[in-house]
């Protein structure tokens, strides 16, 4: 059976019965349901922040290798308190979880992994993180721009985002609903591409590889709040279209080359007539 927009999203791996029932609480009962089931926000994640760096009360992305771990005596079973010791060459920080004696065997001395939570600080002014979300870092599960959905009780953040990756492959197929004459006027993108990049918005190298292909002079500098790009295009619609799949523009200026080069000419044609 070939699963389309129209199909029950059970057709979903990982969405059996009891999840389909959760998910008709949000009106979601297609898998068409599902791809226009929007964030309402995301998490900027592309930026990695030294553990030195940290400060205590913002959330943020670290790289950093496990090198200690310890399940409090304190407890038993699912109830002991697994912390961590994490160190990434800049600094140390230990990573709590409570409740946590499933997750014993989550993690390996040695190993490498992404860690995304608000900083604190615990006790002896040790820098903490409680509750992360984590993956081992050769899996770069967790950088990106992350899309937050709205939910009910029984799923999660990281089940509606599988879900939606599973769906978003089918947003290809998707009938566009304007005029081809009216998206080529007006610099649109297809509606398949405006389904899959408001799930998971493309991160500025994508952008950088799609200004290349219209235009020359390319510069593009990110650090953690700005995406800086220079772009020499017959088409500055179709960046600023690109741009604003990132989110708000910032400080836009666009010059006519053309006519400053042929303002420069006659200057200098004037200057050797005088």
């Amino acid at each position: 059976k070939t699963m389309n927009f129209e199909s029950s999203v059970t057709e979903i791996k990982g969405i059996g019965q009891k999840k389909s029932e959760l998910l008709k609480k949000l009106d979601i009962e297609t898998v068409s349901d599902l791809i226009n089931y929007y964030p309402r926000s995301y998490q900027d994640r592309r930026f990695i922040t030294p553990i030195a760096n940290l400060v205590p009360g913002n959330t943020y992305l670290v790289r950093a290798y496990v090198i200690n771990i310890v399940n409090n005596k304190f407890g038993y079973g699912k109830k002991k308190t697994l912390k961590i010791t994490a160190d990434d060459g800049s600094g140390r920080m230990e990573i709590v979880f409570f409740n946590a004696g499933f997750m014993a065997n989550a993690f390996k001395a040695g190993e490498e992994y992404l860690f995304y939570g608000r900083a604190s600080s615990g006790y002896g002014n040790r820098l903490q993180m409680t509750h992360p979300e984590f993956s081992l870092a050769a899996s770069d599960a967790l950088r990106g721009i992350i899309p937050v959905y709205p939910l009910t009780d029984g799923i999660s953040q990281n089940e509606m985002r599988k879900w939606q990756r599973s769906a978003s492959k089918y947003a290809e197929n998707v009938k566009e609903f304007l005029p081809p004459e009216i998206i080529a006027r007006n610099n649109l993108c297809s509606y398949s591409y405006a389904l899959s990049n408001i799930h998971f918005p493309q991160d500025e190298q994508k952008f950088k590889a799609y200004l290349e292909s219209i235009g020359d002079s390319i510069v593009c500098v990110a650090d953690d709040d700005v995406v800086k790009i220079h772009v020499h295009t017959n088409d500055p619609g179709l960046a600023i279209q690109k741009a604003l799949t990132f989110g708000q523009l910032s400080r836009m200026k666009i010059d006519n080359m053309r006519e400053e080069h042929q303002e420069k000419l006659i200057k200098d044609a004037e200057k050797v007539a005088g």
